[in-house]
């Protein structure tokens, strides 16, 4: 198979490293189970995933315990993190902006990013991620913090679909409260606020 043929490369010398994207426990246990040359398994050095803030269902106990680095892609959620207002409140208390909270949580879950911006001033905020950290219930508060994202997810999403051509209809997601008007994001407790723009 595919990792077969690569782990042949990575033995002949031809590759310093392979690697893989996307796998989740199942695809990794595969690999895993597989025998390669002279039995031994050659094990991906990293592992891409889609983590950021909202979206940390990545097994990150089965990389590790096998010497896999994962590195987060999306880490700014397709950019909705970057002005997202509880990121920004926490990002002023260290004078640091709503990006660099998003990029900063995820290195402190002992995962890479994987970044890119032609924007110099983003570059600098990219680069300047070390020299503080968040605190233990910052953390705590951006660990639960997935609901209101998945929400703004599922919004984004259901924005598409109605700029889609006609065709079958799809079932009907959650129901905004009555309380929200189209177009905004409830959230128990506070006042319903505008979708942020998806990059």
């Amino acid at each position: 198979g595919q990792w077969q043929a690569l782990t042949a490369l990575y033995r002949a010398g031809k590759v310093r490293s392979v690697a893989v994207s996307n796998f989740a426990a199942a695809q990794l246990s595969c690999l895993f189970s597989a025998e390669g040359e002279g039995g031994a398994v050659v094990p991906p050095v990293a592992n891409q995933m889609r983590f950021y803030v909202g979206h940390t269902g990545v097994d990150l106990g089965l990389n590790a315990r096998h010497g896999i680095v994962v590195q987060a892609y999306s880490p700014l959620g397709n950019g909705a993190l970057a002005s997202d207002p509880l990121l920004a409140a926490i990002g002023r208390a260290h004078g640091k902006s709503a990006a660099q909270v998003a990029l900063r949580y995820i290195l402190q879950k002992n995962v890479t990013v994987a970044t890119q911006s032609t924007s110099q001033v983003h570059l600098a905020e990219d680069a300047a991620l070390f020299g503080w950290s968040l605190g233990a219930a910052e953390m705590a508060r951006l660990d639960v913090y997935h609901r209101r994202v998945e929400r703004l997810d599922a919004l984004h999403e259901a924005t598409a679909r109605e700029e889609e051509p006609a065709g079958e209809e799809e079932p009907a997601g959650e129901a905004l409260p009555p309380s929200c008007p189209p177009g905004t994001v409830p959230w128990p407790g506070e006042a319903c606020e505008p979708p942020r723009p998806a990059g």
